[in-house]
């Protein structure tokens, strides 16, 4: 999620209090497995690819959904 909310390795492994190697592998990992490719990247930028923009609006939806409830169940502090 952090990734592509930001668009940026540097803030999003930041956000997610990671360094940069385990972080660009989990990815690799989560596109292998799902056998599709989420972000194009360049040596400057991070973007979502088609498959990766409808799989990030599918996430947000079902965030969307469970955000409210697991706030209210004292898992995650309240935004």
């Amino acid at each position: 999620m952090a990734l592509a909310e930001t668009l940026h390795f540097g803030r999003a492994v930041e956000r997610m209090n990671m360094s940069q190697p385990p972080f660009s592998r989990q990815i690799a990992m989560i596109e292998r497995t799902l056998g599709v490719k989420l972000f194009e990247r360049s040596s400057r930028n991070v973007a979502l690819t088609p498959p990766g923009n409808t799989s990030w609006k599918t996430v947000e939806m079902c965030w969307g959904s469970l955000k409210t409830p697991v706030e209210m169940s004292g898992w995650l502090p309240a935004a």
